[in-house]
């Protein structure tokens, strides 16, 4: 057996290869939440599933073994027991994989270089493998062993495998992360990455919101951790929130020092012990607190149901109650606390040569829609984009744009028209929970806030430093007034992008102040219209040569599936269990007779024409 210090000047000379024979390794940079080709690991936990890969063969060569080692990575059991055998005993302590991971295509590019034989290192042979991945996706854990985030690298990544030969086997004595030695790097492929890992959302509060409102954060956790360990993984996420997309926009009630005593899982059960500066929360933070651990232990995420069901808060080991409450805390009891698009009336515009252009508004139940009476100050003119208000204490609120102007009013006999003027014209309108009027279009998005009192005042810009000077041609914000969902016109092409909305002050309004956003549905041709589905996924429409096609987009980066489809879709809209399309045939694009309103009862009914109309909306 060669001595450790052989060994070393061993590696130490391979390293100085690596760095001179450079393979060009490119850094990943910070960017959306995107897997291509990732599907959900639908249905229970997977408890039952088990994997178990085979050790190093007699007379291997180093690319067999890099290869053989990848595959044995993905399985978690007794310390990545199968995959250490790959590794130098004597280097085998020094692998500490934790959850965080790196993700690469199925089959990523392994390139052998010349094996150097002993009399040229002085000790053992040694040999270099190196990895070459596309775009690879990193997951970021709070901790050693926390959910994670995947972010993607925008270019291609090289890890290079040194190996020694010890009695005449093949054996890995580095891991280096381009030239950086990374003895945490855990490589999965993305087959076993869907197969091993659980996604999962972490609730965070809305901070601006009139009521206590939690918005998602899409996570993912190791299926071989088991309930505790994930349960432990998700709440030390929620205590020491990582930064990213949604940092500057959320926050956590759990106070800063904040430490986790205990935690226990029996049955459908967890008990979470919390100490440090648990103690100092309020009254409100407990109430907060308890929230964001209900929905982000027991809330269904992608489809994906969880074991636990109810939650018990302790602080320094005394149970938390509500007033006049039970210590057991379940999803229903928080069940406001994530708000949904509810099942509202949609509202379009009369298609020209049908009727007299106007807006019309089809109720739940009605057999045909019915007129919206317009105060006189609209004008008779289509709008390239419309919304109307979400329910409140008040009459819902019309808006329209044309060109540069947008008009608001609320749906009041004689009310006042309100009118501004955008400093670029218009292309789609949304508005948020709490009152306040979105506009996108050519090279900027705007805010125009207390617009559904129908006194708009003021038009503010929005700061948004991740996005390049561009045109956003759809944009909706979600129920929790936090995200935003967006069609971006780039030069590369049409992205659908989240981003997080956070506003410092009455005058200051951000989207995607951490420079973060979220890319989505990447695998989609041409996206054209987009509406939130629920917490967790978008609809998209796009068009693949001319044919249009709607997609379900989760929002964690999986892949989209494609949906039934009306012929000649060019807009949809979502509620809270139904789905509206526009349609409009080639010639009727800007709304001539040809162009009908479409609903389905969800993503799998059967779609109806119910009315002669062009861009159909529900309130948000």
């Amino acid at each position: 057996m060669t001595s450790r210090r052989g060994l070393a000047a061993t590696a130490a000379w391979a390293l100085a290869a690596v760095i001179v024979l450079g393979s060009c390794a490119s850094l990943p940079s910070s960017g959306g939440v995107r897997v291509t080709g990732v599907q959900a690991a639908g249905g229970a936990e997977q408890q039952g599933i088990q994997f178990v890969p085979a050790g190093p063969g007699p007379s291997w060569t180093p690319a067999q073994i890099v290869n053989g080692f990848l595959v044995a990575s993905a399985s978690f059991a007794n310390n990545h027991a199968v995959a250490r055998e790959y590794l130098y005993s004597k280097y085998s302590p020094q692998w500490r994989p934790g959850w965080a991971a790196t993700v690469v295509e199925q089959a990523p590019k392994i390139n052998p270089v010349p094996v150097l034989p002993a009399h040229v290192t002085g000790g053992p042979a040694a040999a270099q493998v190196d990895l070459t991945s596309q775009h690879p996706a990193t997951l970021q854990t709070a901790g050693k062993y926390g959910a994670g985030h995947l972010v993607v690298s925008s270019g291609s990544q090289v890890f290079h495998f040194l190996l020694i030969q010890v009695t005449g086997q093949w054996r890995i004595d580095g891991l280096y992360d381009g030239a950086k030695a990374s003895p945490t790097l855990l490589l999965l492929t993305e087959p076993d990455f869907v197969r091993d890992y659980q996604p999962r959302n972490l609730y965070f509060i809305a901070p601006h919101s009139a009521a206590d409102v939690l918005v998602p954060d899409p996570v993912f956790i190791p299926q071989q951790a088991g309930t505790k360990k994930s349960a432990a993984g998700l709440v030390k996420a929620l205590l020491r929130p990582k930064a990213g997309w949604l940092l500057d926009a959320t926050t956590t009630a759990f106070p800063a020092g904040t430490t986790l005593v205990g935690l226990q899982v029996s049955g459908i059960k967890a008990v979470i012990d919390l100490g440090g500066n648990a103690v100092k929360a309020s009254a409100a933070q407990q109430q907060q607190m308890a929230a964001q651990l209900v929905w982000s232990l027991t809330g269904s995420s992608y489809g994906t149901p969880t074991t636990i069901r109810s939650v018990v808060l302790q602080v320094n080991h005394k149970e938390w109650r509500p007033k006049r409450g039970q210590s057991l805390q379940l999803l229903k009891d928080f069940a406001s606390w994530v708000p949904a698009s509810p099942a509202s009336p949609v509202y379009f515009q009369s298609a020209g040569g049908v009727t007299a252009p106007g807006i019309r508004v089809l109720r739940t139940g009605d057999s045909a829609p019915g007129p919206v009476s317009l105060p006189r100050g609209f004008g008779g003119l289509q709008f390239s984009a419309i919304a109307v208000s979400p329910d409140s204490a008040g009459p819902p609120a019309f808006a329209g744009c044309r060109g540069k102007n947008v008009y608001v009013a609320p749906l009041l006999h004689g009310s006042r028209v309100s009118m501004q003027t955008l400093p670029a014209t218009c292309e789609s309108l949304s508005w948020d929970g709490r009152g306040n009027l979105w506009a996108a279009g050519r090279d900027g998005i705007w805010m125009l806030p207390g617009a559904d009192t129908g006194d708009v005042d003021m038009v503010i810009t929005v700061e948004d430093p991740a996005l390049s000077p561009s045109t956003v041609t759809s944009l909706r914000v979600a129920p929790d007034g936090v995200r935003v969902a967006m069609i971006v016109q780039t030069k590369a092409g049409a992205k659908v992008m989240v981003a997080a909305i956070s506003q410092p002050t009455a005058r200051l309004v951000y989207l995607a102040q951490s420079d973060e956003m979220v890319t989505v549905g990447s695998d989609i041709s041409s996206p054209v219209a987009l509406s939130w589905w629920d917490r967790d996924h978008l609809l998209v429409l796009g068009r693949n040569n001319g044919t249009a096609q709607l997609y379900d987009v989760p929002l964690n980066g999986q892949e989209s599936k494609p949906v039934v489809t009306p012929a000649a879709a060019m807009s949809v809209a979502t509620s809270g269990s139904g789905l509206v399309v526009g349609t409009a045939t080639a010639g009727h694009a800007r709304g001539e007779t040809g162009a009908d309103i479409w609903t389905s009862d969800g993503l799998n009914g059967l779609w109806r024409q119910v009315a002669h109309g062009i861009s159909p909306v529900f309130p948000g």
